[in-house]
C-alpha cells in the first residue's frame, strides 16, 4: 500500500471513529467506492483493553460498518492488541512517561508484525502521548482526538460538552485545540468531575450500570 493509499483508507477509518453513534452515514460513498476499485483490503489495528468495553465497541462497530457497505458474507481483516488498563495506570501513578511511550510503540510494533496497514488507539487517555507515540510510530496513525474534532466541524456544532475520565476531561486534550477551530469546548466543574469519575470507576468500566447515575 503506497502513501496516497494509505491516507485514503486512513480518512474512511477517521470517519467512523468520529461518529461511532451514527456509522450508518459517516462514510462518504465516494470513499467506499475508491476503496473497491483501487485498494487491497487493509488490515486495521487496535490498541485495545483500555477498557476492555470500549475496545469491544470499536471492533463491532466496524464490523457492522463493514457488513452495511460490503455484505454480510465477509469481516474487516483486523488485528487487536489488549494491553493492561491497571499498567497503565501504574505508568500515570509513578509519572513514568517515556515508560508510557515504548509501551504503545512496542504494541504498534507487535501490530504491524502482524499485518496492520495502520492504529488506531481505543482510548482518549492515552492520545495525551499523542506527540510522542505518533512520531515515533512504525504504523501511519489515526487520531480519535483529529477525528471528533472533524466530526463536530462537519456538523457544524460550535458548543460542545466534554465528558469523559476526570484525566480526559482536565487536561486539556479535547478543549485545547477545539478553540483553533472555532468551537467553544464546555468542561464539568470540578464536583461534577468527581462524580463522572465515580461513575467510570469501577463501576461503568465494569460494565455495571447503576440505574440512578443514568
Amino acid at each position: 500500500m503506497d502513501a496516497e493509499q494509505a491516507s485514503r483508507i486512513m480518512t474512511i477509518f477517521g470517519a467512523w471513529l468520529s461518529c461511532p453513534d451514527t456509522r450508518q452515514a459517516c462514510i462518504p460513498k465516494s470513499h467506499i467506492k475508491q476503496r473497491i476499485i483501487i485498494m487491497p483490503t487493509p488490515k486495521i489495528g487496535l490498541i485495545g483493553g483500555l477498557g476492555p468495553l470500549s475496545t469491544i465497541d470499536y471492533y463491532m462497530g466496524i464490523v457492522e460498518r463493514f457488513h452495511k457497505d460490503f455484505g454480510m458474507d465477509d469481516y474487516p481483516e483486523l488485528v487487536i492488541d489488549s494491553l493492561s488498563l491497571k499498567k497503565f495506570y501504574n505508568f500515570i501513578e509513578s509519572n513514568d512517561l517515556n515508560g508510557i511511550v515504548t509501551w504503545f510503540l512496542n504494541s504498534i510494533d507487535s501490530l504491524k508484525s502482524a499485518g496492520a496497514s495502520f492504529c488506531a488507539i481505543c482510548s482518549n487517555t492515552p492520545h495525551l502521548f499523542q506527540r510522542d507515540i505518533f512520531n515515533g510510530s512504525s504504523l501511519e496513525m489515526v487520531s480519535i482526538v483529529d477525528a471528533t474534532i472533524r466530526h463536530i466541524e462537519e456538523k457544524g456544532y460550535r458548543k460542545v460538552l466534554i465528558l469523559g475520565t476526570p484525566l480526559t476531561m482536565g487536561c486539556g486534550l479535547y478543549d485545547k485545540p477545539m478553540p483553533n477551530h472555532g468551537i467553544e469546548p464546555i468542561i464539568p466543574g470540578e464536583e461534577d468531575t468527581t462524580e463522572i469519575g465515580n461513575i467510570i470507576f469501577p463501576n461503568l468500566e465494569n460494565a455495571i450500570i447503576i440505574s440512578e447515575y443514568k
